[in-house]
Order: C-alpha cells, then structure tokens, then sequence
C-alpha cells in the first residue's frame, strides 16, 4: 500500500520553554487521536517527529497511525533551522519509498515545520538543498508560532507560510485541529487517486510570503535564557525573560528541563547578559531557593544564603558573597 508520509519538524528552543512546548506537545497528542478516529488517514498516514534546537535529533521515525505513540518533546539550545531541515532532509531519503519499476513509491510528504524565532545557525545551504532536491517532492507548510520566526528564511523553503499569532491553550487546540484537517484532507485526496493539496482556511492564521532574506543574530535578541542548576537535586533548569524595552528583560518563569537538553544544545555558541538588565531572579523551580550564584566554572546555580555553597556543576566548594551588577553567560535561546 502506498503510504502518505507526515513530517513534523519542530522547534524546541529555549524560548518555547514553558506554555508553548506544553501546549505543542498537548497539540501533537491531540492530533493523533483525531487521525485515529478516521478511516482514510488509519489506511494512509504515516507520521514522523524531528525536533531541532542547536542540534537536531530524529525522534520517532514514519509509523502508521494506529501504532504510533506521540513522544514527550523535550528543550534544546539555539533554533538551528539549518540542521533540522537539513536532518528532515536525511530522513525522507532513508524513509520515503521511491517510485520502481515493480512498485508506485509513497504520496508526496506532507511537513509540517513549526518555530518561533530566527535561525541561529547558517540556513542557506539547506535552502539551496531542499530547493534544487525536494521542493516540488513534497508539501510544506511553515508555521511561525507567534510574530517573531523570520518569516523571510521560511519562505525559502515554501510558498505556504503561516502566522499562528493567537497563543492562548484554547487556540493552540483549534491551531492544532486545523493540522489533522490538513492531513484528513489529503487523506481524501489520495483515497480519490489524487496527490493534489490544499490548505484549509482558519481565522487566527495568515498566510503570508517574504521575499528577501536577512541573516539575523546567532542569538534569539526576544528572550534572555539563563541555565541553571538546582543545588539540592542537582537537576537543571532554565530561567527565561522577555525582552520589553532596549536592554530590560523582565520575568517569565524558571522551569526545570531535562538532561537531554545537553544533547540538542550548540555549546559552541554563547553570549552574556548584564544583571542590571534583567528584573527579578524567579525562586528555583526545584527547591524554591530564590536567588543565584556565578561559580567560576561559568555555571549558574541556585542558593539561599551567603557563605558556603556546593557548585553541582563542578562540585566545588565556593562562598557566595552578594555583590553589584556583573555579565553572566545566556544561552541562544
């Protein structure tokens, strides 16, 4: 049986960190129970998940519907678009049935890319690949998860590029139904003995085509991403501000993340951060101890007290004495 390929390239940067990979992750369960629920995309779909940060990692590979199992995506740092095209690229040659002599090979893909900022890595070499390769072998449709993804680089890839700007649990369920009706779509397309596609229409999104690209910074500049770790547990965990004026980011949430976030991080690349551009530093999501400590390892961690402290990235003793303002190390973002 011909199959009808579904790629899912998603964006786990530290700047969805918190509700938006919450709600991705809830969006991707609930599209799978939806496709469960009809006959053609139970006989067509198949579906795989790529995830990219600075790195990007395949996660589960094309599996037909019925015995597929959403994984729990997890956090990366750097939003290196480049690699994770360049990794879905890798994949539809290993797993997409070619056309032969004794057989018809799969339905064009359909993909589904979703992010929320700009590339931190150099994304044009994977446009040129997919453009002289795979465009006109697929369907792409790139989403950008608020107002901040370069709209610009995604238009290199695809002519169907989309804005979900309406970030809200209630409209990341709607967003989400509006994927399975994509899919359900051309589930009935292909039952027909067509390969054609169309998107469907939603209120919250606008489709939308740049022209030009503009390289941006290596560094998502909309957030201030802190790594930490928990002193007691040992566990780390990310602290993540929005940036509202030049050079002042306030507070959005400390969330502990998971070791894997390591393997899909660029460690190569870093910037810093002056204190006295950041508002208040958020009690460890851990053990609730409400302020941080700089150990000359160059790792953040979290204290309670002045004094004596166990760095648990080096576990070196230090002493923690309070000081003035000082530039530490943020992530990618």
């Amino acid at each position: 049986m011909r199959r009808l390929p579904v790629f899912f390239l998603i964006d786990v940067s530290e700047s969805m960190v918190g509700d938006p990979i919450t709600n991705v992750n809830t969006g991707i369960r609930k599209i799978i129970s939806t496709l469960k629920s009809n006959p053609m995309a139970l006989e067509t779909a198949y579906i795989s998940i790529i995830i990219f940060a600075g790195k990007a990692k395949l996660v589960s590979p094309l599996t037909e519907i019925l015995q597929f199992s959403p994984p729990e995506l997890f956090i990366g740092g750097g939003t290196a678009l480049g690699n994770g095209m360049n990794c879905l690229m890798d994949e539809m040659e290993k797993q997409v049935q070619k056309t032969t002599y004794e057989q018809k090979g799969d339905w064009k893909p359909l993909i589904f890319v979703f992010t929320d900022g700009a590339p931190t890595d150099n994304v044009t070499p994977a446009i040129t690949r997919w453009n002289s390769k795979f465009k006109t072998k697929a369907n792409l449709i790139a989403i950008s998860i608020g107002k901040q993804a370069d709209t610009t680089v995604l238009a290199k890839f695809t002519d169907n590029v989309i804005i979900f700007d309406n970030a809200t649990a209630e409209s990341y369920l709607t967003f989400f139904e509006w994927v399975s009706a994509s899919i359900e779509t051309k589930s009935m397309n292909i039952a027909a003995g067509s390969d054609d596609f169309q998107l469907p229409q939603m209120d919250q999104m606008i489709l939308q085509k740049e022209d030009i690209y503009n390289p941006k910074s290596d560094h998502d500049e909309r957030v201030a991403i802190l790594l930490s770790r928990c002193q007691q547990t040992k566990k780390p965990y990310l602290i993540k501000y929005l940036k509202r004026s030049a050079n002042k980011y306030i507070t959005d949430g400390a969330y502990t993340i998971s070791e894997d976030y390591f393997g899909l991080t660029d460690e190569g690349k870093s910037s810093t951060i002056g204190t006295e551009d950041i508002d208040t530093v958020p009690s460890c999501p851990e053990c609730g101890q409400t302020a941080i400590a700089y150990c000359g390892c160059g790792h953040l961690f979290c204290i309670g007290h002045e004094g004596k402290n166990t760095c648990p990235w080096c576990n070196h003793e230090v002493i923690v004495e309070y000081s003035g303002g000082f530039d530490i190390s943020k992530t990618q973002g």
